[in-house]
């Protein structure tokens, strides 16, 4: 992880009279934007999980990520199907309350990043895995290293275009705004191209669901 501060050379010298506390928040919400549309980052984590547990909450390795889609599940190494509250509220209505010897689904809890619903609830000792997209925390202060490394431009014009159609700035630019904004916006299809190719190779993606998607 590297401090917001070293992006700002990609930022300040387009964005004159631009504070650095501006540019930062910028540069956050453009890397969590861009994180979360590329499924670029992702991370998996492991639990061991009690017979009757149906509520899981699986701990990412660096707090200042934190997940954005479920990409894929599994119990004791078998893959669990991913779905929504909605899907199996219309295909199984009990649950919520159905247990059985191994899960068949799994569910991200909405509202609560990285908490999993288990159904049905396992009547036995397992081991859960989860492999999310993931995206930096708002609240955070750093990003991670490949962003700078490889995706400092991308991420830098998704900043840019967020700062320079700002109104009544003295850096306001709605044309040059635009422009970023098609940068970030091929960046952003880019590192798409090579989340896809590295998944294709490591492992099959069934389904993604977005944590509070319903």
């Amino acid at each position: 992880m590297i401090p917001v501060a070293d992006f700002h050379a990609y930022v300040l010298p387009y964005a004159p009279g631009c504070s650095t506390v501006a540019a930062s928040r910028a540069l956050i919400d453009s890397a969590i934007e861009f994180c979360r549309a590329s499924y670029l980052l992702d991370e998996t984590a492991e639990a061991a999980v009690v017979a009757g547990s149906r509520s899981v909450s699986m701990v990412l390795a660096d707090p200042a990520l934190v997940p954005c889609w479920l990409m894929s599940a599994r119990w004791n190494g078998a893959d669990l199907e991913p779905a929504t509250p909605d899907q199996l509220d219309a295909e199984r209505p009990d649950w919520r309350t159905a247990s059985a010897e191994a899960p068949r689904f799994v569910v991200g809890s909405p509202g609560t990043p990285g908490t999993l619903l288990l159904t049905p609830a396992p009547t036995a000792d397992g081991v859960l895995q989860a492999t999310f997209a993931i995206a930096p925390a708002r609240a955070t202060r750093e990003l991670p290293d490949v962003l700078l490394e490889e995706w400092a431009e991308g991420i830098a014009s998704g900043a840019l275009r967020r700062l320079l159609s700002m109104p009544s700035q003295p850096y306001s630019d709605p044309a040059a705004a635009t422009a970023h904004g098609v940068r970030f916006a091929f960046a952003v299809d880019q590192a798409r191209l090579v989340a896809s190719e590295r998944q294709t190779r490591g492992r099959s993606v069934v389904k993604r669901f977005a944590f509070g998607s319903r």
